[in-house]
């Protein structure tokens, strides 16, 4: 799949997910602890791991791939883009750091 095409469909899973999963509960979290269950589901899509190579567990995406992600996951809930960072603080070690 073309890169354009595969930037869209991220970009349509992550804004379907933010709009729908995180959107309505927002307010939630200002009281409550934010649901596992949530965290499971953007692993499932790929969204944790996406800057990650492939043979340590990730997707493999791009860096703008990643920017697609946040940015998306953010209409719902900003905060929640955080979890997508520490997988982008991931891959610089992994790109730095020694095996």
């Amino acid at each position: 799949m073309p890169a354009d095409e595969t930037n869209d469909l991220l970009r349509e899973t992550f804004r379907k997910f933010a709009l729908d999963r995180l959107l309505p509960n927002y307010q939630r979290w200002k009281t409550e602890s934010f649901d596992p269950d949530l965290l499971r589901e953007l692993g499932r899509l790929g969204a944790l791991g996406i800057a990650i190579p492939e043979e340590y567990g990730g997707s493999g995406g791009t860096r703008v791939q990643l920017g697609i992600a946040a940015e998306e996951i953010g209409r719902g809930d900003f905060n929640v883009t955080g979890f997508l960072q520490i997988g982008a603080i991931t891959e610089l070690l992994l790109r730095h750091a020694d095996e």
